[in-house]
């Protein structure tokens, strides 16, 4: 009998980056993002106050790297590392798999102010999910003078008066729910607390090339259920919660598949609600935002300080090279569910004639959640503008939206606008309608015909 002894094994990797060739991992949607900023919390003032430029996470084959932008280094590596079976190796080998795509939310806790989740999707349908203390990401993530030399704190190579042997050896969060099939889309729940928050809500979703769609209660640590519908793999997942006025509220989850289609679910009811089918093609990313909920900046006409009303809007990448927009509002059937309650609650009878609003019959379109309001415009003279829609990303506040197309080498940024502003410039073009046709008018009455 021959024996085999493992005599050496991957201890750790460098000089490596996301790179589109790899023959394991599928593209992804989600392979960068910002920690939120580091925060320190003094006992007297009980403020949080901002310390560090926050790092940005890329993936890197098995790892994610965290990058100082003002340095342009390194200064951070999370990584799951294996232990194997049958007592071989220390059981600090670097995991053979790739990370797929990431997702960083706030931990939310008092205790810890500026700490941070990182979700991780990988290869072989797990998903890890680091706990990064506020104190850890200030200290990797500072620009100082006396963290220059820093570089790969989470590093068996590298020996420093920083290492810190519980940041490299922690184990994180492991989640198994899609039959060894990669995780390709992941997303936290960051709709529970205000927009100028990222904390989580407890709830993850992610999807995989097979097409299903995984709710996850990170906070129980399990799965709460399985969603089934797409034929394709899953490109992005976003959760949506239109509405909030109403007793009864709506809980959804948007995602986009290689199968052309984009599905709105209802999380309460665990079933699909819309399914939309316009898209020439495979939609291959899809991003949604909460607008409004917040005071207006700048502007004049006293407009500062206006707290402009809450909006949602969903955008779709397809592979017919548009760029649709729709508008995300709560079901009318969800809606009139409210009102019956709220006419409950205060003692009136819903049936009654006196509360009888005519309205028709229940109709499919009852259910709808995503209103499409048309398609972004590419830049004019530009080669690569009909060509596949790679990702779409909006800013954490919701006016920026960035488009990059899969052989373009530019990102489309566009400004969303304002209620207000929306307003002004539909009052500027009708104005200057009305001009043009008043001079038009002017100068033909002049003419015999």
């Amino acid at each position: 009998m021959q024996h085999t002894y493992l005599r050496y094994e991957c201890a750790d990797a460098f000089s490596l980056c996301t790179s589109s060739s790899s023959s394991t991992a599928p593209s992804s949607n989600s392979i960068l993002a910002f920690l939120p900023p580091s925060s320190s919390k003094t006992k007297k003032t009980q403020q949080a106050s901002t310390t560090a430029t926050p790092p940005i996470l890329a993936t890197a084959g098995s790892q994610c790297i965290g990058y100082d932008l003002r340095q342009n280094l390194p200064c951070m590596k999370l990584a799951h590392r294996e232990r194997l079976s049958g007592g071989l190796g220390t059981g600090r080998a670097l995991n053979s798999d790739e990370i797929v795509c990431i997702d960083v939310s706030s931990s939310g806790g008092e205790d810890d102010v500026g700490g941070a989740l990182v979700a991780t999707g990988w290869v072989d349908g797990s998903i890890r999910i680091f706990t990064l203390h506020s104190n850890e990401i200030s200290k990797r993530g500072g620009s100082s003078s006396s963290h220059k030399n820093l570089g790969m704190v989470h590093s068996l190579l590298q020996e420093n008066e920083e290492y810190d042997d519980d940041f490299v050896s922690r184990d994180p969060l492991v989640l198994d729910g899609h039959s060894g099939t990669a995780v390709r889309s992941i997303a936290f729940d960051k709709l529970g607390q205000s927009q100028n928050d990222n904390s989580s809500c407890g709830r993850l979703a992610s999807g995989g090339v097979d097409g299903s769609v995984v709710v996850w209660d990170i906070i129980a640590e399990t799965g709460l259920f399985r969603l089934l519908g797409h034929r394709g793999a899953i490109t992005d997942v976003a959760f949506v919660k239109p509405g909030g006025t109403g007793l009864v509220l709506f809980d959804g989850l948007v995602t986009s598949s290689l199968d052309g289609m984009v599905k709105v679910w209802d999380l309460n009811a665990q079933c699909c609600t819309q399914t939309i089918a316009s898209h020439r093609g495979e939609v291959l990313c899809a991003a949604a935002t909460r607008l409004g909920m917040s005071f207006v900046a700048g502007g004049g006409g006293g407009e500062e300080g206006q707290k402009e009303e809450e909006r949602w809007r969903l955008v779709t990448g397809s592979a017919d090279g548009q760029v649709r927009v729709w508008n995300v509002a709560e079901p009318r059937r969800l809606a009139q569910d409210s009102e019956s309650m709220e006419l409950v609650t205060t003692g009136e009878n819903p049936n009654s004639p006196s509360n009888d609003t005519n309205t028709p019959s229940s109709t499919a379109d009852d259910d709808e959640v995503c209103h499409y309001m048309g398609s972004l415009i590419p830049p004019p003279n530009v080669s690569t503008s009909n060509d596949k829609v790679g990702s779409v990303h909006f800013h954490p506040n919701g006016r920026h939206v960035g488009v990059c197309r899969v052989n373009s080498k530019a990102i489309d940024l566009y400004y969303v606008r304002s209620t207000a502003e929306s307003f002004k410039k539909r009052q500027r073009r009708l104005r200057r309608r009305r001009e043009k046709e008043g001079k038009a008018a002017a100068a033909g009455g002049g003419k015999v015909v």
